[in-house]
């Protein structure tokens, strides 16, 4: 073969390479970091006229980890919030990221929760309300969520591995590996799709995007947004004053961006449109209300700064 016949065939051969339709995911567990975490969450309902958001919540957090052997150990910790609105004092997975918290996780699951168990005594007792409305958030089954919800958001932020397609619909071949519910119960996940890479870099940061839609048969705090909706929401109140809150259901669209060669997160978008039933006390007449709820969580790294942290004080206990 003549010289430039090769030399040709090496440059299409790299361009592509170059132009490849996949992604290759992995997740560094060796290294440590330490990034900020900015959470928004919007809770909404819908009446005749439109769109009443009811509560705001903004919290700003320090995330930290540590590798120990094939994983490690990730710690989030309180900075700052500014809440508002309804339920600004109510919402029991809002009110969960004030406590301190320290998990062990590998490439692909989040074992052993720590600190929950404290969000009595560090979180509810502190609030100003009135006793009888911290009742609720003294359950202790909410510890059990509050440690459910954080396993599955590791599992669905560490959902995809190896060669995958830039763009396109994941879910059969996700379910060949993973099995039908993905890992992700209890959420039934309708379709996991590839969204390329974002139009626009964060912090430098190439992210690859990619969203999970799914149907929740039996969505939390359904009684705190049918309240919002007849307390906050006053123009269809008087119509539900003879109602109560009987379950709620949800469809949602989780997206999700990640620095593919290291795994770690951008960017997530999860939003739920959530249907509650609403019962009357005495006749049992059914209808729905129709609320919504819109959570943003964004993460931020000084690589600069992190390069020079590389022992357990300085990332965990801080």
């Amino acid at each position: 073969m003549k010289r430039a016949q090769f030399a040709a065939i090496l440059l299409s051969s790299a361009l592509l390479l170059g132009c490849s339709n996949e992604v290759e995911v992995s997740y560094d567990m060796q290294t440590p970091f330490e990034r900020e975490l900015y959470s928004q969450g919007d809770y909404s309902t819908l009446n005749a006229v439109g769109e009443v958001v009811g509560t705001g919540m903004r919290w700003w957090l320090t995330e930290s980890y540590l590798p120990q052997g094939e994983g490690g150990v990730l710690a989030r910790r309180y900075s700052g919030q500014k809440n508002m609105g309804y339920h600004r004092h109510s919402l029991p997975s809002e009110l969960a990221l004030k406590v301190p918290i320290r998990a062990d996780v590998d490439a692909r699951a989040m074992g052993a929760v720590r600190g929950y168990e404290n969000f009595v005594a560090d979180v509810v007792e502190g609030l100003p309300v009135h006793s009888g409305f911290k009742t609720p958030l003294r359950d202790p089954a909410l510890v059990d969520r509050f440690v459910a919800e954080e396993r599955l958001r590791w599992k669905a932020t560490h959902l995809l591995s190896g060669r995958v397609p830039r763009t396109g619909d994941l879910t059969a071949s996700l379910r060949a590996s993973l099995g039908e519910d993905l890992g992700l119960a209890p959420l039934r996940v309708d379709s996991v799709v590839a969204r390329d890479y974002a139009d626009l870099e964060i912090e430098g940061r190439k992210c690859f995007h990619y969203s999970i839609h799914y149907r929740l048969d039996d969505a939390p705090d359904a009684d705190l947004l049918f309240e919002q909706f007849t307390k906050a929401d006053t123009s269809d109140g008087r119509k539900f004053a003879d109602f109560k809150a009987a379950g709620a259901s949800a469809k949602g669209d989780w997206r999700i961006w990640i620095s593919p060669s290291t795994g770690r997160l951008c960017r997530e978008q999860d939003w739920q449109e959530i249907t509650v039933v609403a019962a009357h006390r005495e006749t049992g007449e059914a209808l729905p209300v129709i609320g919504r709820k819109a959570v943003e969580r964004l993460y931020t790294y000084d690589v600069e700064k992190q390069t020079k942290k590389h022992h357990k004080d300085a990332l965990i206990n801080q």
